[in-house]
């Protein structure tokens, strides 16, 4: 206490004085200048409240408490929301369809190791498991779970736009909703999309970013991806410094692959992936039962290596229809020197454009509420789906897969990220179910839902509409992120 009072007080009174001492060095008047600033920001710190995540309703922004596992057969590392673990239910690998334990560890003696879930054990005490005795000091092994993170939210607006993230406070704790619809507006869900007023909301690319859940991704060595041409054994001559070189008439292709319902210590590796159109279902939630739902909107987002003077076409399936899209690179010395003014005609699936779109460095397609989202760094369009009146020469698969074909030039990809749309059920977690699909949101309420649609209790289906008194602050983009 003597020390901590010296430093605070007597100090910063010391060295005040200096300041008006002519006979003191520069560097001693200036220390004084420094030390009672440091004192007077030092009382002026952050004593904003943080809150620590008790769930994963807001995944995967922000995942809350969570299992850490491993992929017995590739060594992937994998994660499963704690509220969501069902010992009795196997947990696979995603990216390869393998089994995985979890990491656990001894109290005792600290000796670490995998867990089978069978053996999984729960705690009176929240978020504790144990299983088998430790082989080194025989105490029981504890299943070991990262917390979920902290967030420290802003005070509230004057007004909330949609898709916000508010803090709210629900009995005798916090938790974090999403805004999709504003006061007195009426809302309904319908096959996974909402609805405001009667109309099927348009989101922008910017929001589909924000809500999306991330699917598969070029370079990580994720299955499902293949390259037809001169790499088409799947060797990777090509392949520099994670960058993939295509040249005119190579393509790269990827097709949603998802575990199979298979016994995996019975069947060959072969058989643990199966091909599938996309779904809500997400390697997060696998320790609950619901049934996955079909899920029509994602995105395939593409960075380019430079320089980007290929002409390449992105071919996908969306709701039965392909849809194609021709990007051409512009190098720094050919910027300028294009026409970028667009012609269209129509075709079966979309109002597509005849000229191709340009691009530098990245490429976005996005096939959104029914709309075909067509963005680059240097362009943007918006074109209207419609279903086709026609017969499909070529009818695309029930299967989601998507098609990078070089046709002229040189291109070289460092990355290609696939996502999905958030698809919106009726139905509440678990055994609790809602018939109710549409809503009337009062003044001053709003109707709030979680990113983690499957595990969330929100405006659906028991939390009701969230009153403007209820809310404490929001909370900004920039504190995504996991653990």
């Amino acid at each position: 206490m003597h020390l901590l009072r010296r430093w605070l007080i007597d100090v910063p009174l010391i060295r005040a004085s200096q300041l008006f001492d002519k006979s003191s060095s520069l560097p001693t008047r200036i220390l004084p200048i420094a030390t009672l600033l440091s004192v007077f920001l030092a009382g002026c710190g952050d004593n904003s409240p943080r809150y620590q995540l008790l769930s994963s309703s807001m995944a995967p922004g922000l995942i809350g408490p969570t299992a850490l596992g491993q992929c017995l057969n590739c060594g992937t590392e994998q994660t499963l929301a704690l509220e969501t673990l069902r010992p009795e239910f196997p947990v696979r690998c995603f990216g390869c369809g393998g089994k995985c334990w979890f990491r656990g560890f001894c109290r005792n003696c600290d000796h670490q190791c995998l867990l089978d879930p069978k053996t999984l054990v729960p705690q009176l005490s929240a978020n504790t498991f144990r299983s088998e005795a430790c082989p080194q000091c025989q105490l029981n092994l504890e299943l070991r779970v990262s917390p979920g993170r902290q967030v420290k939210p802003e005070p509230k607006p004057a007004k909330f736009a949609r898709f916000d993230r508010i803090v709210l406070e629900n009995a005798d704790r916090h938790e974090i909703k999403r805004i999709w619809a504003l006061p007195g507006e009426s809302v309904s869900i319908e096959d996974g999309d909402v609805w405001v007023n009667g109309e099927l909301y348009p989101k922008s690319l910017a929001e589909f970013r924000a809500l999306s859940v991330p699917v598969n991704h070029w370079g990580d060595g994720s299955k499902g991806w293949s390259v037809e041409g001169s790499l088409a054994d799947g060797s990777s001559t090509a392949e520099t410094n994670d960058v993939l070189e295509l040249t005119a008439g190579e393509a790269l292709r990827w097709q949603y692959l998802k575990p199979a319902p298979v016994d995996v210590e019975s069947v060959d590796t072969s058989q643990w992936l199966t091909p599938s159109h996309l779904d809500d279902d997400w390697l997060h939630n696998q320790g609950i039962s619901y049934r996955p739902a079909r899920v029509h909107d994602y995105a395939v987002e593409m960075v380019f290596e430079p320089p980007f003077e290929g002409l390449i076409r992105l071919r996908c399936n969306y709701r039965g229809q392909w849809i194609e899209w021709d990007v051409q690179g512009v190098s720094n010395t050919q910027k300028g020197t294009h026409d970028t003014t667009p012609s269209s005609k129509n075709s079966r699936a979309a109002e597509q454009q005849v000229s191709p779109m340009l691009a530098e460095g990245r490429a976005t397609l996005a096939c959104v509420d029914r709309r075909i989202l067509q963005h680059t760094d240097m362009e943007q369009r918006v074109l209207h789906w419609r279903a086709s009146q026609e017969t499909e020469p070529h009818f695309p698969p029930a299967f989601t897969q998507v098609e990078i074909r070089c046709l002229s030039g040189r291109t070289r990809l460092r990355s290609v990220q696939i996502h999905r749309d958030i698809h919106l059920r009726t139905d509440a977690p678990e055994t609790l179910r809602s018939p109710v699909s549409s809503w009337k949101v009062p003044l001053h309420s709003y109707f709030v839902l979680g990113d983690n649609i499957p595990v969330s209790i929100d405006s659906r289906n028991g939390l009701g509409m969230v009153s403007w008194d209820l809310i404490v602050g929001s909370l900004p983009a920039d504190q995504d992120g996991g653990q």
